[in-house]
């Protein structure tokens, strides 16, 4: 009961920051993991997506497709995610992404590169975190070219639902390159472990 009434604070909590803030853009995701492989479903106002993962490996490996009903595009990633300190419930994450896209929505295909700096807590029931990534990017043609495109910061918690559902609650604001919001929005992930 206990977790049922945190989980249901949490999304009023999180739907009325969406109000007030105007989030244009929300995202609801379901995730199947095991110990090794993951496949995600998501859609957001815009489009939905299939994602399939490798995790726990020294470097993972990810493949999706994403469908607004007129453009499909199409993705494969290796990325990487490591701890770096942990001092009891408190820790501290870095992780990277390599991400080479392609589709119709893209003119040059694209290689998309995401470092990210994170901090995170484990409070048992809950586990808050707070990180920073910021998107480079490189086009079909002059690959060596990197651009730096948009920082982004998240803050949100994943609450244990029992002892193989957690669900993950995230506000996502994108800044420009002066650091100033474009863009929020609100994403919710329900992941089941198996």
């Amino acid at each position: 009961m206990k977790k049922t009434i945190i989980t249901a604070a949490l999304v009023v909590a999180l739907t009325g920051a969406a109000q007030a803030d105007n989030y244009d853009n929300t995202t609801v995701s379901m995730a199947a993991e095991s110990a090794t492989m993951g496949v995600s479903l998501s859609t957001n106002d815009t489009s939905r997506s299939i994602d399939v993962y490798t995790l726990g490996r020294s470097l993972d490996f990810g493949a999706g497709v994403s469908d607004n009903g007129t453009n499909r595009d199409y993705s494969v990633s290796a990325g990487k995610t490591l701890d770096v300190a942990n001092v009891g419930p408190v820790g501290a994450y870095l992780s990277g992404e390599a991400e080479y896209n392609w589709g119709d929505t893209f003119t040059k295909s694209e290689m998309h590169f995401t470092p990210t700096v994170g901090g995170k807590m484990d409070l048992g029931l809950i586990a808050p975190y707070a990180e920073v990534n910021y998107l480079l990017k490189s086009v079909e043609g002059d690959f060596t070219s990197i651009d730096k495109v948009t920082p982004t910061m998240t803050f949100g918690t994943k609450v244990a639902l029992g002892t193989s559902t957690s669900l993950n609650a995230k506000l996502t604001n994108s800044l420009n390159s002066d650091w100033k919001s474009t863009d929020k929005e609100v994403g919710l992930g329900l992941v089941v472990k198996f």
